[in-house]
């Protein structure tokens, strides 16, 4: 009961609710079927749990299988795993609440929980459980840094992702070494760049976004509010120019997007950046955004964005990913229940 205790304390939760349409889906206690079942004692009822996601299914060999916790009715339940499923558990008849939790070395998963539950005497009722993992993959796509020196400065750069990388310009080899100039260039073994970058793919989980904070904008609003956000957060002309021109066309194409950032020390959850000798400002941000094709069921809090101080030897860094809409949603149902 202990460990239990514990892993309730670090785990994230979601009520059940099913996704419509989408690939993403939330985790769900679904009831399949209830029926008496001549078995089952006529003083007893019995749940018998089936589970969706494959990756629960007991194979041979299988060194990855979730740990499995449960509850009912805010007791630890115990449920013991047959070759394919998991087996019955018996509970005297009426109102029954459950609660599940499961993890591996390698995987993650949000909680399970249901309503309340009813069952009556000498009745079988099956239920499937949707596990949904708590992070998902994306791409961090077009980091890139501009150094601003007051004069030309021999600078390193390091940046280290939480995935690998997938690509670099220049060619990074522990860091980038060269001669940093004031208009943001910087020139490595006699060739001169506008810029470094670099790209990566890795996993986030939900703790790594603001929940529902953000902006919902439709596509025709979309320049103008990237120019306006931009424009109050101190980037320069040109530093708007490389990230409008970048970023406007993906999100163009679609009807309206849901659109957060995230700056400075939020952005060391997907890369650590670190610049020797060290500046007086690094600026960082990321845009977040997701394709939205409905109304969300959530409120939408608008962010409070920063300004950039960009006095003395200045850095300033922006990339950004697209985040599945679904991923958000799921976080925002547990937050609002």
């Amino acid at each position: 009961m202990q460990r239990l205790i514990c892993l309730i304390l670090f785990l994230p939760s979601v009520f059940f609710v099913k996704a419509e349409g989408d690939n993403l889906t939330t985790p769900s206690f679904n009831v399949i079927k209830s029926e008496k079942d001549a078995s089952v004692p006529a003083d007893k009822a019995v749940f018998h749990f089936v589970f969706k996601n494959p990756l629960f299914i007991a194979t041979p060999g299988n060194s990855n299988y979730p740990v499995i916790m449960a509850s009912c009715d805010g007791n630890y339940m115990e449920i013991k795993q047959d070759d394919n499923l998991w087996q019955d558990h018996t509970v005297d008849p009426g109102v029954h609440i459950f609660q599940f939790y499961a993890y591996t070395m390698n995987n993650h998963f949000y909680e399970i929980y249901s309503d309340s539950v009813t069952i009556q005497p000498g009745y079988r009722t099956t239920v499937e459980l949707n596990f949904q993992e708590s992070r998902v993959e994306i791409m961090v796509d077009k980091p890139v840094v501009y150094l601003y020196p007051e004069t030309d400065l021999e600078v390193c750069t390091e940046v280290r992702p939480r995935g690998e990388f997938s690509f670099t310009y220049p060619v990074y080899e522990n860091g980038w070494h060269g001669v940093a100039h004031p208009d943001g260039s910087m020139t490595i073994d006699g060739k001169n760049y506008p810029y470094l970058f670099w790209d990566a793919k890795m996993q986030i989980s939900q703790s790594d976004l603001k929940q529902d904070e953000g902006f919902l904008v439709h596509k025709d609003n979309v320049i103008a509010f990237l120019e306006e956000k931009l424009t109050a957060m101190g980037f320069t002309t040109r530093e708007q120019t490389d990230f409008i021109t970048y970023w406007g066309p993906r999100l163009t194409q679609n009807p309206q997007v849901f659109i957060q950032f995230a700056w400075n020390d939020a952005c060391d959850r997907f890369a650590e950046m670190d610049v020797y000798p060290q500046p007086d400002h690094v600026n960082r941000l990321y845009i977040l955004w997701s394709e939205v094709d409905k109304q969300p069921d959530f409120t939408i809090i608008p962010q409070q964005l920063p300004v950039f101080d960009r006095s003395g030897f200045d850095v300033l860094e922006w990339g950004g990913s697209e985040v599945p809409f679904q991923f958000l949603e799921i976080k925002s149902l547990h937050t609002s229940r």
